[in-house]
Formats: structure tokens, sequence, C-alpha cells
């Protein structure tokens, strides 16, 4: 651990509280958060800093990752296409939270804070709030992280929807379920045209501890779908690489 970090435990009302709260207590000029079930790859700090810096009118970022199974093995390869405030409201939020960076600066305005008050699907309700602020909301067309499924994360809790429900009409979602389908066949059909669900190879990293020490693995043929009930990857390990060794092939 860094010698400049100081571990805070204390009673809070839930996950999104505990993220506002270390969130006001930082002191850095760039937010985001990890899931348990989530990991950035090597590199990928480094990576979202230089893009800032080289962008400074962009307020937050995302980019795209791989999803994994509880040994670390790939299940899909998320390549994602920009945040269009039409789709997230009508059918769901297109960006993973351990993707998504954000300059302090919404923070200081007050456009950055979770809802504690939700359980499941407050990063949803804040993209939509940004969005509507006017924030600028960059996709990064690159791999910066992985999200882990083993059948027990948030997502599959049946809350989840119920709540998403809520916040999807709170944000002007259709009511008819008919035009909610036609936003929906318009992001598969954008998601389409920029390739993302074109087959690939990856080669990538997975942290087996907080060390770290990793675990190299090569993906052959991912593709971009994936099912909640997709617990077993079909990535196979493969003799360590380099520090940086995380890399798309056609």
């Amino acid at each position: 651990m860094r010698s400049d970090l100081r571990p805070v435990s204390e009673p809070d009302s839930g996950m999104y509280d505990a993220i506002n709260r270390a969130w006001a207590r930082s002191q850095g000029g760039y937010l985001s958060w990890l899931n348990a079930d989530e990991q950035y790859l090597p590199g990928t700090l480094a990576r979202v800093h230089a893009y800032f810096e080289a962008h400074p009118e962009a307020d937050a970022l995302f980019a795209d990752y791989l999803v994994v199974d509880g040994q670390g093995r790939a299940v899909a390869l998320r390549r994602e296409i920009p945040l269009r405030r039409f789709y997230v409201a009508n059918s769901f939020l297109n960006a993973q939270s351990c993707t998504m960076f954000f300059r302090r600066r919404l923070w200081d305005r007050g456009l950055l804070t979770l809802d504690h008050r939700l359980r499941y699907a407050a990063d949803k309700e804040l993209v939509l709030g940004l969005l509507e602020a006017g924030a600028r909301i960059d996709h990064l067309p690159e791999v910066l992280s992985l999200f882990g499924i083993d059948g027990s994360n948030l997502s599959t809790h049946p809350a989840m929807e119920e709540e998403a429900e809520r916040i999807r009409l709170a944000h002007g979602a259709f009511r008819w379920r008919a035009l909610r389908a036609l936003a929906l066949g318009a992001r598969r059909a954008e998601r389409m045209l920029r390739g993302a669900y074109r087959a690939r190879d990856f080669r990538y990293r997975y942290a087996l501890d907080e060390t770290p020490h990793y675990a190299a693995f090569q993906a052959r043929g991912l593709g971009g779908r994936y099912s909640l009930a997709d617990t077993e990857g079909r990535a196979q390990p493969i003799e360590p690489a380099g520090e940086g060794d995380c890399q798309e092939r056609a």
C-alpha cells in the first residue's frame, strides 16, 4: 500500500454512500471507483491521465472492457459506442462503472454525487444526470478494465430491474415498450456499424491478489455478446509476459 493512502472503516448507508464519502475526502483531480468484482488492467490509470491531459474539455470518460469468469477467463469483449441519453434512458447503461473516470470539477459543481438511496443502479442515474447537465463524457475505444461475473453480481438481483425502471421513468423514458424496443434496436445497429460485435483475439493479464501477482491469458475469437448466466470463460492461460501485456488483435 502506498504510504500516502489512509484506509477508513466506518458505518455508512450502503455502497454509494461509501463512494460519496471517499470522494469527499479525496484530493486528486480525477475520481473513479471499483467494485469487488472488477479490476483495472496494468497501465490503465496512466492511460486515463494521459487522455485527460490531452483533452481538457472532457469532463469524464469511459472505455471498453473484458467480461471474465471467477478464474479470470474471458467471456466477452465489450467494445462500446458513445453515450447517448436516448439509449441510456430507454434501455440500459452502456458504460461499465469500472471504465468510468471523472474530473473532480464535476464533484465540485455538485454533479457527481451518487444517490445513496439507490442500491443497484445509481451509476445509471448518475450518468443520465451528467448528460442532462451538459457534461462531456468521452468514449475511449481501448480495453482498460475487467468485469467479473459469477452469478452473484448485484446486476443479477431481482430488485435491479425494478430500480432501473424507476430511474428510466424519472428521466423521461418512453412508457410504451414498443418505442423502447426501437431505441434498443438503434443502439444495436450503431454497435454493429462500429464493429462492436466482430470477434477478436485478445491477450491480457489478470491480477490474482493485491500484491499483485498476475496470470496471463489469451482469448481467441472473443465476441461482444454474453449473458449473466455465462460464468465460464474461454480464454487459455499463457506464459507471463511484460507489464504492459494487454493487446487486442484482429
